[in-house]
């Protein structure tokens, strides 16, 4: 059963829009940015070395935060309208970065096939952004249920690798 914002090229902020759904919808996107800040705290707390990819990680929920907060807006003008389709843009680009840094850290033939499935729902989305297709919802759903599997299943293995290479080089 597909929602009728997938059939109008809507995407996933249009479950913000309606009293049915708008509490779902901010629950969703308010867990996300808390577990992901939770997520860079933890990594922070461990080793000053991955500060950076906390940093990442701290910014890739800041930009779930502010999508969330310019989805309300975001009919009011053109100009708020803009501002939530670029955070959505930016918020995608870091994931594909980020999810790019981890392939290439722990490159499997896995870790590959989910890094095609993110970008499979990111060619849908970027072609319904540019009106060849009307699947906006699904390139979505797609690319962030890619994203979400490689944070997931490789993050903590590259990060285990690079301390344990660290401590290594510190024996030596």
């Amino acid at each position: 059963m597909i929602p009728s914002v997938a059939r109008s090229n809507g995407g996933v902020s249009n479950f913000g829009n309606y009293s049915s759904t708008v509490g779902l919808y901010s629950l969703g996107f308010s867990l996300c940015v808390l577990f992901l800040w939770l997520a860079a705290d933890n990594i922070l707390s461990k080793d000053l070395k991955f500060k950076k990819i906390a940093y990442v990680i701290f910014l890739i929920g800041l930009l779930y935060l502010l999508v969330l907060l310019s989805t309300f807006p975001r009919h009011l003008s053109f100009a708020y309208s803009m501002a939530h389709d670029y955070l959505g843009v930016a918020l995608y680009v870091i994931e594909f970065f980020m999810s790019l840094w981890l392939i290439i850290k722990k490159h499997t033939s896995i870790g590959m096939l989910i890094f095609s499935i993110e970008i499979m729902g990111m060619l849908i989305g970027l072609l319904a952004i540019l009106k060849f297709v009307h699947f906006l919802y699904v390139g979505q759903i797609i690319g962030s249920i890619g994203f979400g599997l490689l944070i997931i299943i490789y993050l903590p293995n590259v990060l285990i690798n690079l301390l344990l290479k660290k401590t290594r080089l510190l024996k030596k």
